[in-house]
């Protein structure tokens, strides 16, 4: 539910959002709505179903964060106040809640629509968001490897999904009847969260410690400039 929360809070922290890739947030948003979607129309436990809704909130979040703090790397305009540029934060926020919210209200009438055709359902409800979950880890890990630094990126984020997923699979192994959708689902996001986990806590692990000293420094010259 909150495995994005870390992310986040990292973003407003570093008061930037470098190493972390537009793509992968964009990719996760959209098969998080689909499932949820999916989660809504099967009248699954509303439980799962808000935690995909948390999850999507807090990464529209920081699709808005990413916007946010890309307007900020440019020059200055003296016009432009800071409550400004937080009120259009929060009406591209709301923006994109709307959006996800009509894309959730066609895709419920998608699913309505093949409801005689059970493959189909489970095509567009499990298959599908699987596959697109597991495609948006492709553009972060490649980002770390290129950037050689994984500065920016939550490793806290990647602990909690792995924590997650692991969870989510012994639970389906002690049902009586397992689920083959969800499982291989929770298997690959736990074999993509491992590659992140290694990339940023052992790969690039001194690389961080640098970076984040530059960062402390940084911010310590500019709270002197201030003084």
């Amino acid at each position: 539910m909150i495995a994005l929360l870390p992310q986040a809070l990292l973003n407003y922290r570093l008061q930037n959002t470098n190493n972390l890739s537009t793509t992968t947030i964009i990719l996760w948003t959209i098969g998080s709505e689909i499932t949820l979607v999916y989660l809504i129309w099967t009248n699954e436990i509303l439980i799962i179903a808000a935690t995909y809704a948390v999850f999507i909130a807090i990464a529209l979040f920081i699709g808005c964060q990413i916007k946010y703090y890309d307007q900020e790397k440019q020059p200055i305009n003296p016009s432009v106040s800071q409550k400004s540029k937080y009120f259009q934060f929060l009406i591209n926020y709301m923006l994109l809640l709307f959006l996800c919210f009509i894309f959730g209200i066609l895709l419920y009438y998608i699913l309505q629509l093949t409801k005689s055709h059970l493959y189909m359902s489970v095509l567009i409800g499990g298959i599908i968001p699987t596959i697109i979950d597991s495609i948006g880890y492709f553009p972060q890990i490649i980002l770390i490897i290129q950037m050689r630094s994984a500065v920016g990126f939550s490793s806290l984020m990647v602990l909690t999904e792995l924590i997650g997923f692991t969870a989510g699979t012994i639970s389906i192994c002690l049902e009586h009847h397992i689920d083959r959708i969800p499982m291989s689902s929770f298997i690959a996001m736990i074999i993509f969260n491992i590659i992140l986990l290694v990339l940023t806590l052992c790969i690039f692990q001194h690389t961080n410690k640098e970076e984040n000293r530059t960062q402390s420094d940084y911010e310590l010259g500019q709270d002197s400039k201030g003084i």
